[in-house]
C-alpha cells in the first residue's frame, strides 16, 4: 500500500512539473486605443505613472493621502457596466466605505515605497507609482486617509516598465501558486530570523501523530520530525465514529482536498510529515484531546511552516492554485504598449473575509504559528514574524524583505507572551470571531493563553481574565517603562476585571460567570477601562474565589506560587467574592449623536451635579429599541470602584452590577470622565469647571456616597 500511494504522489509530482513547464497562460484583455470612451482616450499613461507627480508635493506627498489625478465622474456601477475595457478595469479594482455611496471614484497616485516599505531607499528613481480608485467620500487631499491605503487595490504598470524598480508587480498564475516563490520565502526566514522565527523552546510533545504525505498514514511521530501543520475549516461534521476514526485506523483514504493538497505543498517543499488536527488527535478520547489541546502552543510553534487554507467554505474546496483549484481573474489590462496589472487586494482583507478569517478555533493557529503560508483565492502570501511577502508584488534584489512593512501584514500581532499587556489586543481580535459552541471560548484560546504562561514575563488567567503583573514593557521615550501592573495576584485580577464591551449589544453566555468576557457574545475592547501609573494606584479591592464546596480562597501572596494555585482550581469555578468600596447608579438611554439606528447609553452616579460615568453607543438589541428617554431606569444597579479609591485622583473604574438571586453579574465596566454635568428639563448639560473643583467633587462624592461591602459575583 505504502508503494503504490508513494507511486501516486510521483505521478501527481510529474504532472504538476509538466504544468508548471508550461508557459503561464496570459488571461490580460487587450483593447486598442479607439475603442476607450472618450475619458478614457484623453488619459495619458506616461504622465499618469510619472514619479514626478509625487516629488512636486513636499515630502507629506509620500504619505497615504496621496496626490489627486483625475475625477472619473462616475459611479463603481457605471464603470463596471460601462462598454469601455479600461472603465471596468477601474471599476474592477476600486474602493469604497460599505456605508459611503460614493457617486463618483478618483484616480489617485501612491508610491509603491510607501505602501509596501517600512523603509524607503534613497534612489527614488526605483519607486513606483500605485494608482487607486477611490470613492470620493473616501478621501481627503489634506489628510490621511480615513482607511488604511495598504488595504485598498491597486493598479500599475508590469514588467519590463518596471525594468529597475525595486518592486515588481507580477502577473499570477491561475493553476499553479509559484513554488519558487514559497521556497525563496522559508529560506530567506530560515538563514536570516533568528530572533523572532526560531523557536528556541522547543519541547517534546506527549502523545504526539503526524501523517506520512507519502504512504498518508498517521504514524507516532519520530524524534525530532519536521513537519508542517494545515489548519482550515472543518465545515459541517459527521459524527465521527470508532471506524472513522483516525486513530482506529491508520490508513485512511477518503483525505479531504485540502488535506491531499497539502501532501502535495509538504512534499514539493521537501517535508515529509503533515500535522492536521482531525486525524492526529484522537477525538473519540476525551483524555486525549485535552492533553493535545494544552499543548497547542508547542504543536504550531514547532512545525517548520502552517498551511492556511483560507478559501472556501469547508475542506473540500483545497488550495487555490494547487491540483486543479484555481485562482480568481487577475485585473489587468493591455492598452497598446502599456499594460496594466493589479497589485490584487491586501491580503488582511481577504484573509478576515474568508471562512477561514471568521472561526474562532482558526484565530489561534494562525497567531502560534512562527511561518505561515495563506492559500487564497487570489494569491499566496508568506508571513513569518519578521516579514510578509505576497506573490503577486515582490521585493528584488536591492530591498531587504525585512523592509517589508511587518505593520501591514496579515496578522497585527503575531508572537504572543513577548509582552504581557498585549494579551488584551488578542483577546480583542478573537472575540470578533464565531464558535459552533460558545462553550469553546476558552479552549479556543488556550493555545495563546499557554504561550504568555511560558513568556519571560508570565501572564495568567483564570476563566479567560488576565492577571497582570509589574514588568517593563516598552522602552520608549514618549511612553512610560511600565503601564498599570500590579503589585499582587489579586490587585492583578482585579485590573483585569476592568475588561470593556466595545459597543453593539451583547448577549449573556451563562455558562461563564459574567465577570469574564467569555460569559458575553460581542466584541472585547483591546483596553482596559482602568489605565495609568500603578504606583499612584491604591486598589484596594480583595478577591476570594469561591470552591464548589463554598470554602473562600484567596489569591497566594507570592507569584511563584499562582501557576499551582490556578491549576487546582476546578473548572466549575463561577462566584467571585469582591470586598471593595460600592456606589449606586442608574442608567438611561438617549439619541446618540451617531447616525441611526445607534442609541447611546448614560451612566447616572449622582444628582446636582450628574457626573456622567460613560457614554456608550450601541446597536438597538432586545430591550433596548424603545428606551430614547432621558429617563433613567427605575431599577437601581450597583457599581464596584476598582483603582484609586484615595479621592485624589480619577484614576478608577467602576464595575457595574445587577443584583440577582443571591449574587450580582456583571452589567459593564465604566471609565470615569472628569466633566460634570447638570440635568434639567432640556436634558444633559455640560459643567465647566476647574480642575481643583472636579477633584474637589469627587472627592466628596467618594467619601459621603460610596459604602465598602462585599459583592457575590458571579
Amino acid at each position: 500500500m505504502s508503494g503504490s500511494m508513494s507511486q501516486e504522489n510521483q505521478q501527481i509530482k510529474s504532472q504538476n512539473d509538466a504544468i508548471a513547464k508550461r508557459p503561464s497562460k496570459d488571461h490580460c484583455k487587450s483593447a486598442n486605443v479607439g475603442e476607450l470612451c472618450s475619458r478614457c482616450r484623453g488619459i495619458d499613461f506616461d504622465h499618469l505613472f510619472s514619479l514626478q507627480r509625487l516629488r512636486e508635493r513636499d515630502k507629506d506627498a509620500w504619505s497615504c493621502s496621496g496626490v489627486f489625478l483625475i475625477d472619473l465622474e462616475a459611479s463603481v456601477g457605471d464603470l463596471n457596466d460601462s462598454d469601455c475595457s479600461l472603465c471596468r478595469t477601474f471599476g474592477s479594482v476600486a474602493y469604497d466605505f460599505p456605508d459611503r455611496g460614493s457617486t463618483t471614484y478618483y484616480l489617485i497616485a501612491f508610491s509603491g515605497f510607501e505602501m509596501f516599505l517600512s523603509e524607503y531607499p534613497h534612489d527614488s528613481e526605483r519607486n513606483i507609482v500605485l494608482i487607486s480608485v477611490i470613492g470620493q467620500k473616501c478621501w481627503d487631499p489634506f489628510a490621511i486617509m480615513e482607511y488604511e491605503s495598504c488595504n485598498n487595490e491597486f493598479l500599475t504598470l508590469k514588467w519590463p516598465a518596471q525594468a529597475g524598480k525595486s518592486i515588481t508587480v507580477r502577473s499570477i498564475n491561475r493553476e499553479l501558486y509559484d513554488v519558487g516563490f514559497v521556497k525563496r520565502c522559508l529560506d530567506c526566514c530560515l538563514w536570516g530570523h533568528v530572533d523572532l522565527c526560531e523557536n528556541s523552546n522547543r519541547r517534546t510533545i506527549p502523545f504526539f501523530r503526524l501523517i506520512d504525505c507519502q504512504s498518508r498514514t498517521v504514524i507516532t511521530a519520530p524524534p525530532n520530525a519536521q513537519y508542517i501543520s494545515l489548519s482550515y475549516v472543518w465545515g459541517a461534521q459527521i459524527p465521527l465514529t470508532d471506524e472513522s476514526n483516525a486513530q482506529k485506523t491508520s490508513h485512511i483514504l477518503n483525505f479531504p482536498k485540502v488535506v491531499t493538497d497539502s501532501f502535495q505543498v509538504a512534499l514539493e517543499l521537501n517535508i515529509s510529515y503533515l500535522w492536521v488536527d482531525k486525524y492526529c488527535i484522537n477525538q473519540l478520547d476525551v483524555e486525549d484531546m485535552e492533553t493535545q489541546i494544552e499543548q497547542m502552543d508547542l504543536i504550531y510553534a514547532n512545525s517548520l511552516l502552517t498551511i492556511i487554507a483560507a478559501a472556501g467554505e469547508g475542506p473540500h474546496y483545497g488550495l487555490p492554485g494547487v491540483a486543479g483549484t484555481v485562482r480568481k481573474e487577475q485585473p489587468s489590462l493591455k492598452i497598446g504598449e502599456y499594460h496594466l496589472v493589479s497589485t490584487l487586494r491586501h491580503g488582511r482583507d481577504v484573509v478576515l473575509e474568508s471562512k477561514w478569517g471568521t472561526r474562532g478555533w482558526t484565530y489561534q493557529e494562525g497567531i502560534l504559528s512562527r511561518r505561515r503560508l495563506i492559500f487564497t483565492d487570489q494569491q499566496v502570501f508568506f508571513e513569518c514574524n519578521s516579514m510578509n511577502c505576497a506573490e503577486a508584488v515582490q521585493l528584488n534584489s536591492d530591498i531587504d524583505p525585512l523592509e517589508s512593512d511587518h505593520s501591514q501584514g496579515i496578522f497585527r500581532h503575531r508572537t504572543p507572551g513577548t509582552q504581557p499587556w498585549d494579551i488584551l489586543k488578542y483577546i480583542s481580535e478573537f472575540s470578533k470571531r464565531e464558535l459552533t459552541y460558545r462553550s469553546d471560548s476558552i479552549n479556543a484560546l488556550s493555545g495563546i493563553f499557554r504561550a504568555f504562561e511560558r513568556g519571560d514575563n508570565p501572564m495568567y488567567q483564570l476563566k479567560g481574565v488576565p492577571i497582570f503583573f509589574p514588568v517593563p514593557l516598552r522602552r520608549d521615550e514618549n511612553l512610560m517603562e511600565s503601564k498599570l501592573m500590579s503589585k499582587s495576584a489579586n490587585q492583578g485580577f482585579v485590573i483585569g476585571l476592568t475588561w470593556l464591551q466595545d459597543g453593539g449589544y451583547h448577549n449573556r453566555v451563562p455558562i461563564f460567570p459574567s465577570w469574564s468576557w467569555a460569559g458575553w457574545n460581542g466584541t472585547i475592547d483591546p483596553e482596559l477601562a482602568l489605565y495609568g501609573d500603578h504606583e499612584r494606584n491604591s486598589n484596594d479591592a480583595i478577591v476570594h474565589l469561591e470552591t464548589q464546596g463554598g470554602e473562600l480562597l484567596p489569591f497566594p501572596t507570592h507569584k511563584s506560587r499562582l501557576a499551582g494555585f490556578l491549576s487546582r482550581l476546578s473548572r466549575s469555578l463561577h462566584f467571585i467574592h469582591i470586598e471593595a468600596r460600592t456606589f449606586t447608579c442608574s442608567y438611561c438611554f438617549s439619541k446618540s449623536r451617531v447616525a441611526p439606528p445607534y442609541i447611546e447609553l448614560q451612566f447616572l452616579i449622582s444628582e446636582d451635579p450628574v457626573l456622567i460615568v460613560a457614554t456608550y453607543d450601541l446597536l438597538p438589541g432586545p430591550g433596548l429599541g424603545e428606551h430614547r428617554t432621558l429617563t433613567p431606569w427605575t431599577n437601581p444597579l450597583t457599581g464596584i470602584l476598582i483603582g484609586d479609591t484615595s479621592g485624589d485622583s480619577l484614576e478608577v473604574a467602576g464595575l457595574v452590577v445587577q443584583e440577582c438571586d443571591g449574587y450580582y453579574e456583571r452589567v459593564n465596566c465604566l471609565r470615569f470622565r472628569s466633566c460634570l454635568y447638570g440635568m434639567d428639563e432640556t436634558g444633559i448639560k455640560r459643567i465647566f469647571a476647574k480642575d481643583e473643583e472636579k477633584m474637589g467633587w469627587f472627592s466628596k462624592w467618594m467619601r459621603e456616597k460610596t459604602v465598602r461591602k462585599t459583592i457575590r459575583l458571579g
